[in-house]
Parts: structure tokens; C-alpha cells; sequence
């Protein structure tokens, strides 16, 4: 595969099959086709800041999507593995390249180039090893450090090989929970993480600790962790390195999007910036340029640079116009609702989410996780605006909407605290501890016990009990 030096668009394609798929049964076959359908559209929500085309299964039994942000790569890849095994054990193969697109697409159908020309082969040479482990992983990256990714994933594949079935559901499982948002990730206390294990699964906190050990979990965690970090400084290398002809619009784009996500906000703007003007300058299509535009409003705004942000935000709804409703409609009045908050102009906040209810009825399914983000933040307008019956109405509205989603155990609970704060403004206090106490029992169940959630949890309960009493705080 021909060398790179970043100094093109250089997108990473992702692309796999299902390993005997002739011979699943017609029910697990069912079943496995419902299990992708659901880990791709968690995947396209969850990412899309990130996507050029959009996950989805190709020709039946293959499945592929282009990444704009190589970096998510690996857990994506992790996220389909499990996904798939866990329905019958169902293996498949996957591979990523990092490499150039001639066409690039929205739509994963159209998208062609030389990375897939070099994907095909590299799934080719994974179906020659006919291997029976679930960890079957091509990752090129088309620069001189090749060599170090592929023994990272052979030392991967052979440390995971020897897991038995009981430490595989371990291993996994802790991995699931460490990789929550709201998990500390400088915790160096491994009982507490032995304790949250046992209480999804039914085995004991000692052989939690012996199986971990055995599986030598730490060393796997680091190896993902190892390649992770590497592929995000792909694009901090480039820009210390004198390429020619110009740098492209993405590697900028990208160091802007994990500067945000770093909360360092001030340092992403003159790379978004520079990213924008780039992408002004190039072949891009109108998809690409808003994401740039509501990224950029994100990082003025909270730098309380609000002309720039409306500017930003009005430029990417003049491009918004000329295309159908989606997802991007959805994400634009998000953000200039969060500007509106920012500016502390609470009633234009609600309205611009209100709209994007009303967007979202047209677009998104019920399972969506946007609706209870939607619902719960009209619900936190409203309570600071001490419209505490419209609040609780909203926050009741979210918990609903929580209840369709996966995984979504403590933004349930974080739900459930807030609006026991509405609770207890509204002084009922009866349903605001019981609503408190659920809320703590979630925080219990996935999080280290000195954890903000929990504290701060502990200390509304202690209020309201008190208040219950009909005693002051």
C-alpha cells in the first residue's frame, strides 16, 4: 500500500462480513440481521460527527461505513464484534484502511476509491486464515508505522484466543464499564470495578480479580488504548510536519473536534477555523461543511463568542435549506439552542427546541437517544425558568424516552436526580425521595462509590428527608 504523508484527505474505511453466514439457521440469521441493523444505527447516531457515509449492511452479509475521524475506529470495530458474538456466537471479520477516496459520499453506495480497492484484499488474505476466533481484525494505516499496529492486533489476537468463555464475559464486561462517560477514568481502587462486575453478572468479587488477572486485562485494555492514541495523533503529527501540497481540511477538523471534547474550547477555534477555509477551498459537499459550521458554534459559544457562533450557525442553515430534512436540521437547532442558553435567553432557547421536537418527529425512529436529550433539556429550561410543572412534565417525558434506549442507565438516573430537584421545588417531597432513591440505586449499581453522582445524590436525599420530617435542612 502506497506511504502517506497526511497530505490529502485521507478517510478510514471500515468494512467486514459475516463468517459462514450460508450456514446460520433461518432464526438466528433473523436474528443476527436485527442485532447489526441496531449496533448500526447506535454506531451512526452516536458517531456521526465523525462519519463521511453511515454503517449499514451492503450485498446481505457484508456490512461498511467511512470514518472521517480514524480514531473511533477501534471501538466501533470492538462495539460489531460483541454485538455479533453475542447473538449465537456469530463471528465476523473486519477491516479498516486508512486511504483516499476519488468519490465521496453521504451515501455508502456511491463511495469509491483506492481504500477500497486495498480493503478488499486485506478482507481477502483475512478469509484465507479460515480462523475460528472471534477476533479477526485487518487494521492498515498506510504510513511507516504500520508494522506496530499489526503486532499490537496479533499480540490481541493471540492473548484473547486463550480466554475461556467466563473470562471473555469478564473481560468484556469491565471494558463496558470503564468505558461509560461517566466513569473516572484515574480510578486506581479495582475493587470497586470488581464490585460493579458482579452485579451485572452472577459471579463472585474474588473471581472477578482471579479471572482478570488470568486474562491479563490490563495488558489488553492498554493494547486497544496503545492504538486508540495512536491514531488520534496521526493528525497532532501532521501539522508539526512540512508537507506539500497543503494539509488536508480533516486533519484540522479533527484536532478541533477532540480539542472540544477536551473542554479546551479557546484551542479548537483556530483549527476549525483553518479547517473551514480549507474545505471552502476544496472539493466538499454541503453535509461536510455544516458539520464544520455547528462544530465551530459549539466552540464559540463557549467562549462567549456569540456573533461568530450565530454567524456559524446561519451560514450552515443557508445549507440546510437546499437539502431534504436529517439528521444535520436536527443538530443545527440543537446547537443554536445551546447558544440561545448560553446567552442566558431562556424563552428563544425553548422555542428552537421545540422546533427541533418537531424535526425530530419527522426523522428519527422512537429508540432514538436525541429524544430524550431533546426532553431532557427542555426540561432543565423550564426549571430554570421556574416553570417547575413544565419541567416535571418534561423530565417525565425523558424517562420514557430513556426506557427504549440501551445502555442508558445513568442518563436514566441523572434524569431521575434532576427532576427530583423539580420535586422538591414543587415540595412534594414523598415522590421526590422515592424518585431520589431510584436514581441513587442506578448511580450504585454503575459507579465507584466516592463518585460526584452519588455524593451529590446522598446529599439531596439527606434534604428531602429531612424536609419530610418537617425539618429544616
Amino acid at each position: 500500500m502506497k506511504k502517506f504523508g497526511r497530505n490529502k484527505a485521507m478517510y478510514c474505511v471500515i468494512m467486514g462480513d459475516i463468517v459462514n453466514s450460508r450456514g446460520l439457521e433461518p432464526e438466528v440469521r433473523e436474528r443476527v440481521t436485527q442485532a447489526a441493523k441496531n449496533i448500526f444505527d447506535k454506531i451512526n447516531m452516536k458517531y456521526r460527527s465523525s462519519l463521511l457515509a453511515g454503517f449499514g449492511l451492503v450485498r446481505g452479509d457484508s456490512f461498511e461505513g467511512v470514518l472521517s475521524a480514524q480514531h473511533n475506529a477501534p471501538q466501533i470495530i470492538q462495539d460489531i464484534i460483541k454485538v455479533f458474538y453475542r447473538v449465537d456466537k456469530t463471528l465476523v471479520r473486519i477491516c479498516a484502511v486508512m486511504g483516499e477516496l476519488t468519490i465521496t459520499s453521504s451515501d455508502r453506495n456511491e463511495v469509491d476509491g483506492p481504500a477500497f480497492i486495498t480493503i478488499m484484499e486485506e478482507l481477502t488474505k483475512l478469509k484465507e486464515r479460515e480462523s475460528d476466533h472471534w477476533m479477526q481484525i485487518s487494521f492498515e494505516i498506510g504510513t511507516l508505522e504500520q508494522p506496530l499496529i499489526r503486532s499490537q492486533l496479533d499480540m490481541l489476537s493471540v492473548l484473547t484466543e486463550r480466554w475461556t468463555e467466563k473470562q471473555r464475559e469478564i473481560c468484556w464486561t469491565a471494558e463496558e464499564i470503564e468505558a461509560q462517560e461517566a466513569y473516572p477514568k484515574d480510578i486506581e481502587k479495582k475493587q470497586e470495578l470488581y464490585r460493579l462486575i458482579t452485579n451485572r453478572i452472577n459471579v463472585v468479587p474474588s473471581v472477578v480479580k482471579k479471572q482478570l488477572a488470568a486474562a491479563s486485562y490490563d495488558v489488553y485494555r492498554r493494547a486497544w488504548s496503545g492504538i486508540t492514541e495512536y491514531l488520534a495523533n496521526i493528525d497532532e503529527y501532521a501539522l508539526g510536519v512540512n508537507i506539500t501540497p497543503q494539509k488536508s481540511y480533516l486533519t484540522f477538523l479533527n484536532l478541533g473536534q477532540r480539542k472540544i471534547k477536551q473542554h479546551h474550547h479557546q484551542d479548537a477555534i483556530p483549527l476549525l477555523e483553518k479547517s473551514l477555509e480549507m474545505a471552502k477551498q476544496g472539493e466538499i459537499n454541503n453535509q461536510q461543511l455544516i458539520l464544520i459550521y455547528i462544530t465551530l458554534a459549539e466552540a464559540y459559544s463557549e467562549t462567549s463568542m456569540y456573533k461568530k457562533a450565530d454567524a456559524a450557525i446561519q451560514s450552515a442553515q443557508t445549507l440546510q435549506l437546499s437539502m431534504p430534512k436529517s439528521q444535520w436540521s436536527l443538530d443545527l437547532l440543537v446547537e443554536q439552542a445551546r447558544a440561545y442558553y448560553k446567552k442566558m435567553n431562556y424563552h428563544d432557547a425553548k422555542t428552537t427546541l421545540e422546533n427541533a421536537l418537531s424535526v425530530a418527529g419527522d426523522i428519527l425512529n422512537p429508540s432514538a437517544p436525541d429524544w430524550g436529550t431533546l426532553y431532557s433539556n427542555l426540561a432543565l429550561l423550564h426549571d430554570e425558568s421556574q416553570d417547575y410543572t413544565s419541567a416535571l412534565a418534561y423530565y417525565e417525558k425523558a424517562l420514557g424516552a430513556n426506557a427504549y434506549i440501551e445502555h442508558s442507565e445513568i442518563n436514566h438516573a441523572i434524569t431521575l436526580h434532576n427532576m427530583a430537584g423539580c420535586l422538591h421545588k414543587l415540595n412534594d417531597y414523598d415522590r421526590a425521595v422515592n424518585t431520589i432513591e431510584k436514581a441513587l440505586q442506578i448511580f450504585n449499581a454503575n459507579l465507584p462509590q466516592n463518585h460526584k453522582y452519588i455524593i451529590d445524590a446522598r446529599a439531596l436525599m439527606n434534604i428531602l428527608k429531612e424536609h419530610q420530617k418537617g425539618e429544616s435542612p
